[in-house]
This record gives C-alpha cells, structure tokens and sequence, in this order.
C-alpha cells in the first residue's frame, strides 16, 4: 500500500507557471501524475493572464498516487514553476506533515516546525 498525500496547504506564494509548461507537463506525464492534480485545473489557456501565466495560488497534488509521484514526478513540474511557494503537506492519515520550498524551479523539503501564538486578549 502507497502512503499518499491528503493536502497541500499553501502558506505563501507568488508561484507562476507559464500556460505552455502546463500542457508540456501533462502530455509528458498524464498518466503518471495523482488522481488530484493541479495541473488539470490549469488546462484551460483563458484563465491564463496576458502573458500566457498561471498564478499558483491552489496546489492539489492528493489522492492515489500522490506519495509515490511526489518523489519522481513533482521534481519536474516544479522545475516549471517560478516565483516562490511556500507550502504544508500532510500525508494520508495525518501523522507526517512535511515542508514543500519552490524558488524558480529549484524544490526543496525543509523542516517543518510547529508552533502555538500568544495569546489574543
């Protein structure tokens, strides 16, 4: 059995990916990517602004698949992805939370340390 991937929570972002990239993406790995993938939300070139861009402001990478895929496929859809995202993933079941760091198509996996704020008076 495949550990998955639940949700991906984004915490910041300024991300973008050229519409172009999208499809090149999923004409090279439709049948490999997740039963949740944002990428099929991008498919559609009049949502993309005038210069032929998506902003990333959701990113579903979930469901059967997902874990797997995260490790040999994401690597290069986020190497299409420009500007910063900053995100949360939490596997199946929720009991990993993991970090997710894009800065113009370099991925990294940071730590991820949590954390309770003062308390509002």
């Amino acid at each position: 059995m495949s550990y998955n991937i639940d949700t991906v929570n984004i915490i910041s972002t300024t991300g973008w990916i050229r519409h172009a990239d999208v499809i090149d993406l999923l004409a090279r790995f439709d049948d490999e990517l997740p039963e949740g993938c944002f990428l099929r939300d991008l498919c559609d070139e009049d949502d993309a602004d005038e210069d032929g861009r998506h902003t990333i402001d959701a990113m579903d990478w979930s469901g059967s698949g997902s874990g797997r895929r995260f490790k040999d496929v994401f690597p290069e859809v986020a190497k299409a992805i420009m500007g910063r995202v900053e995100a949360i993933l939490v596997w199946e079941g929720g009991d990993s939370i993991t970090g997710l760091r894009i800065v113009d198509g370099v991925m990294t996996e940071p730590a991820v340390i949590q954390t309770l704020a003062s308390e509002v008076k």
